[in-house]
């Protein structure tokens, strides 16, 4: 009998290729959402600590050109924060998107999977079963040679 062969070999590959792809890509945007994220949290801190500064300072005798300044500094930080907050918002879009993409390529090499498998199974029985039958005509003919030998 000839070896197993696989008609959607190609497809199949191609399809594990592809979802090798996109786990790559689901890595890197993973990596830039965090990085995003992280610097996010650096700027929050840094806001923070701009806040922290304003209330430290109630009460003393400050000059109003430093008070300004610091409600200046407060100000330009949450707008920073504020887009900072947006790209966050975009890398984590991106990542579902890409992990979307993951699963569906995933569903579609898991069920070229399956399809395989069950070709491959079909392939082992039908190999089986002819072995078996010429196992089988051998035994047949041996008893007959024998039988027909003896008489």
């Amino acid at each position: 009998m000839t070896r197993f062969k696989f008609r959607l070999q190609t497809p199949y590959d191609l399809a594990s290729w592809r979802e090798k792809m996109a786990k790559q890509d689901v890595k890197e945007k993973q990596m830039v959402y965090d990085r995003e994220e992280e610097c996010l949290n650096e700027k929050l801190a840094g806001m923070k600590s701009l806040i922290d500064k304003e209330r430290s300072l109630q009460g003393k005798n400050v000059s109003i050109g430093n008070m300004v300044m610091l409600k200046e500094l407060q100000n330009l930080s949450k707008a920073v924060v504020q887009m900072q907050t947006e790209v966050v918002k975009k890398a984590w879009t991106e990542l579902e998107e890409s992990r979307h993409e993951l699963k569906e390529i995933s569903k579609e090499k898991k069920s070229m999977e399956k399809l395989r498998e069950r070709r491959y199974a079909r392939y082992l029985y039908e190999w089986r079963w002819q072995e078996q039958s010429a196992i089988d005509e051998a035994a047949v003919t041996g008893f007959w040679r024998k039988h027909n030998g003896s008489t």
